[in-house]
Order: structure tokens, then C-alpha cells, then sequence
């Protein structure tokens, strides 16, 4: 769906990264190009350590949409797991606290991601080791209020990656919000510690079935040496009905955190939350008058070999 592109601003030197979605064959190319910029407007205020930075968006000249982003160093989360097969208890514990931290903030200006899997966790190196930035949200969905209530999806469209997919999401629910976003913390967290999935299944039909009316394998089969604290919370992450899951990414933190503490373990420092920052203007203030605009840079060259985002 989409092609992303390392590139440098020429008159500021800022390395970025553009993303170009390609929506040739859409039947409804002018309404998924409309949606997506106005999502990305919104995800675009948010403005925290651990959320992607989006520099700019807009249309090129064929009408496909792209959006401008931070360039970053490291690896993802799936990278991670696939080169050491699990995670430290203390290391998946904090990485799952701040990207919690993250979400709070994404969630706060009305954003849900829909589509958190560990390629969407991004682990960026810096001189104390590493910290997870979300990406991608281009299948996010912003939540509306009016009069009427939540503006909702289009019910029986399947949105999201089918193995880190919250039930209600796996039935093509039109009702969404951010709860769906905590179920995929809990896969996530539950993929970290054992290195394998909730479910097992052959097939795409099969898999939506056991997320949909399945309980998951528990966590303490896969690893007995697990405390049952982690074991709980990640239970509870992955409950059926979100009406009893964690209501907020802050429960969900502090619940983390909690059950780390409990055990002698110190991953509150490396997911210590930083200081709230406040959202960036509206992207059109930004835009008008430069900072990082399609013009700006030169024909993109695609990367030789598929990783980080630029």
C-alpha cells in the first residue's frame, strides 16, 4: 500500500524519511487519500518521545498522498524478537511501559493506531541503548464527537494485522477505540516474553475464529518461569470483552509497573514517562512558509534493502 522513501531536505540537512501510499486501484481513491491526510493532520500534533514525528503531508502531483517523517536508527521490535527470540523480562516490561507512555499521548488527541505490531514498534538507538517509537499510522482511525456520539468505521471491513487484531476488530465492528490498541500490547508483550503468538492457527479463517471466540494459550504454558504477576496482566490485556481489559494505557502502565516493582525489578527508570509535551500547531500553520515541504526535496530513491523507516 505504501513505498517509503530515505531523503534529505536540501536547504535545512535534516535527514527524513517520506512515505508515499499508492492507491491506484481503489475504488474509493478520493475518499481513502482524504482520510488518510486528515488523520495524519491529527496524528501529526502529536508531539512525544515515543510516537514517529510527522514533518509534513500532502498530495503530489498524481494525487497520491505522502507524509513526511523523522529518519530513524535502530531496528524493530520484530527484528528484535527475531534475532534473540524472546526479550529479558525487565527489558519487554519497560519497552511495553513506554510504549504505553506513547499511546497515552496518541490516544489523548483522539488517534487509534489499529495496526500496533512489533514491525510497527520501532526500537531507536541512542547512547543509553534503545526506545521504541510508534509508526505507521496509516490505517489509524481518529475518534469524532458530536451531538451523536462516536463517528465509527465501516462495519464488516476487516482493518489490522489478523494475529495482533483485538476481537471486536477480527468481527469487522464498525465501534472501535482505543481498547483494540491495549489488546495489541498485551499480543505484543505476550510475543516478546515467549517468542510465539496467543494463537495457533493454519489458516486466516482459522486464526480469526480462536481471536474472535478462543481463549489464547496462556502465557505460563509457553513460560512456566514466568511470575504470575506478568501472567495477569497480560491475561487481562488479552480479555474477549474490552469492557474488562485495561480502560486506559495509563491502567495499563501503572499495572505493569506494578507487577515489575513487586518483583525487585527497576524497568520504571528506562519507562520513567518524559515531561508532557504540548501538541504542535495545526499542521497548516506549519506548512505555510516551509519547513519541510514536497518541493523541497529532490526525486526519492528508494533504500536498497528493506528495514528501518528510512
Amino acid at each position: 500500500m505504501g513505498t517509503v522513501w530515505a531523503a534529505e531536505h536540501l536547504t535545512l540537512g535534516v535527514q527524513v524519511a517520506i512515505k508515499v501510499v499508492d492507491l491506484r486501484g481503489d475504488d474509493d481513491a478520493d475518499v481513502a487519500a482524504a482520510r488518510f491526510l486528515r488523520e495524519a493532520r491529527v496524528s501529526a500534533r502529536v508531539k512525544h518521545r515515543y510516537v514517529i514525528e510527522i514533518l509534513d503531508f500532502g498530495r503530489l502531483d498524481d494525487g497520491a498522498p505522502y507524509m513526511v517523517m523523522e529518519r530513524l536508527d535502530g531496528e524493530s521490535l520484530g527484528d528484535r524478537i527475531r534475532r534473540q527470540g524472546t526479550l529479558p523480562l525487565e527489558e519487554a516490561l519497560g519497552l511495553m511501559a513506554q510504549v504505553l507512555t506513547g499511546l497515552r499521548a496518541v490516544h489523548e488527541q483522539g488517534v487509534v493506531h489499529r495496526d500496533l505490531t512489533p514491525e510497527n514498534v520501532f526500537l531507536v538507538r541512542d547512547s543509553e541503548g534503545a526506545y521504541p517509537k510508534l509508526l505507521d499510522f496509516g490505517i489509524s482511525r481518529v475518534l469524532e464527537r458530536s451531538e451523536r456520539g462516536p463517528v465509527t468505521t465501516v462495519a464488516g471491513r476487516l482493518i489490522g494485522t489478523p494475529e495482533y487484531m483485538a476481537p471486536e476488530q477480527a468481527r469487522g465492528s464498525g465501534d472501535l477505540d482505543h481498547r483494540v490498541d491495549l489488546y495489541a500490547v498485551g499480543v505484543l508483550l505476550y510475543e516478546a516474553l515467549t517468542g510465539a503468538l496467543p494463537f495457533e492457527a493454519e489458516g486466516f479463517g482459522e486464526l480469526l475464529g480462536h481471536v474472535m471466540f478462543e481463549e489464547p494459550i496462556p502465557i505460563e504454558r509457553r513460560r512456566p518461569d514466568l511470575p504470575p504477576a506478568v501472567c495477569a496482566v497480560v491475561r487481562k490485556a488479552l480479555t474477549k470483552r474490552r469492557e474488562e481489559r485495561y480502560q486506559s494505557a495509563r491502567e495499563m502502565r501503572e499495572a505493569l509497573l506494578a507487577a515489575a516493582e513487586a518483583l525487585g525489578m527497576s524497568p520504571a527508570q528506562a519507562a520513567r514517562e518524559p515531561a508532557r509535551t504540548r501538541s504542535a500547531p495545526p499542521p497548516s500553520a506549519c506548512v505555510e512558509g516551509t519547513a519541510v515541504g514536497a518541493p523541497s526535496f529532490p526525486p526519492p530513491v528508494p533504500r536498497a534493502a528493506a528495514g528501518a523507516p528510512a
